[in-house]
């Protein structure tokens, strides 16, 4: 198929509801849309309410297209371009109807496409363990601890499946080979530039470095969009609600790459976790009313004794060992 410039298409204006349905969905999750575009879908999608059942339709099939087989959806593909030539000059809005599938081609492309990629890479880090990785390209992956992500270089796109941790990515620059984040329901999106994305239960951090990155989340009935420049960091829930963080705290998040963990009038519920992410053995709060009691502190990741050892000394707790090896903090 020959390649299409998205930004010469355009709606077709005589196409009916779902022609101009597919197209904004195509359109909206090409990784092209301006904000303009954006706000200009919604104000199609107020306009009719059949805008937005087709619109819901649309995004329903294509999450089940997501379950099918990509060589029953290539050969599903294969057939409507068939039926599509036989039809087009029968077709009063052919033209637009063409660069919508042109673009939801696009989107469904990597989903389908024969196409195997040319790199593959497994990465995970035990706790405690960070690990740093160049890709073929010159990208470069620096992983914290408890981390696993799978690795796909495309001829056109490069690809990471985050399952779970946390990466600093110093992506290189290529317009032509867009690097993509697969986190759950959010992916982000850049061409190149350095950032943060940290990936627990129920909650994704993304903190920005340098240059810019595209982040869309949340299900498809609300999806969100948001672009973050350099110094800028949002925290994204499971609904896909998105919160801005202070601007300092890029630093604090992105501090395990100096062998450090920051903790700026932190609760110690969440100084525990993370402190627990870096042990080998179990450690627990033991005490509900230590809660929200706030630390400030910097820890060495380097000598997790010391790291542990060291609470006492900052807060009104003592820590004790039990037979599993579990180490316990309770008040003192």
């Amino acid at each position: 198929m020959p390649r299409i410039d998205p930004q010469a298409c355009k709606p077709p204006a005589s196409a009916g509801a779902k022609e101009q349905a597919a197209w904004w969905f195509a359109r909206l999750h090409s990784g092209h849309a301006s904000d303009a575009e954006r706000r200009a879908f919604e104000v199609w999608r107020d306009a009719d309410p059949e805008h937005d059942r087709q619109y819901r339709n649309t995004a329903y099939f294509w999450d089940a297209a997501l379950d099918v087989p990509r060589e029953r959806l290539q050969a599903v593909v294969d057939a409507r371009g068939a039926l599509r030539r036989a039809r087009r000059r029968y077709l009063a809005w052919a033209t637009g109807a063409v660069c919508a599938a042109a673009l939801l081609a696009a989107v469904l492309g990597p989903q389908w496409r024969a196409s195997e990629p040319g790199y593959v890479t497994t990465l995970a880090t035990r706790p405690g363990e960070l690990r740093e990785l160049m890709l073929p390209d010159g990208s470069v992956l620096n992983l914290n601890t408890a981390t696993d992500a799978t690795v796909r270089l495309y001829e056109d796109r490069r690809e990471v499946a985050l399952l779970g941790g946390e990466i600093t990515f110093s992506v290189r620059h290529s317009a032509a080979l867009p690097f993509v984040i697969d986190a759950g329901a959010s992916r982000i999106t850049v061409t190149g530039t350095r950032f943060n994305v940290r990936r627990d239960p129920g909650q994704l951090d993304v903190a920005v470095e340098h240059g810019s990155v595209q982040i869309d989340t949340g299900p498809w009935w609300k999806r969100k969009s948001r672009r973050l420049g350099a110094g800028e960091n949002v925290r994204i829930d499971e609904d896909g609600g998105m919160a801005s963080l202070p601007p300092a705290q890029v630093k604090a998040l992105t501090a395990w790459r100096r062998g450090k963990i920051v903790f700026d009038n932190a609760p110690m519920k969440q100084l525990v976790a993370e402190m627990a992410r870096y042990l080998d053995y179990p450690l627990i709060l033991g005490d509900r009313r230590l809660d929200n009691l706030n630390i400030n502190a910097v820890f060495s990741i380097d000598d997790l004794d010391a790291m542990l050892l060291a609470l006492p000394a900052i807060a009104p707790v003592k820590i004790i060992k039990r037979d599993d090896g579990a180490m316990v903090i309770v008040s003192r």
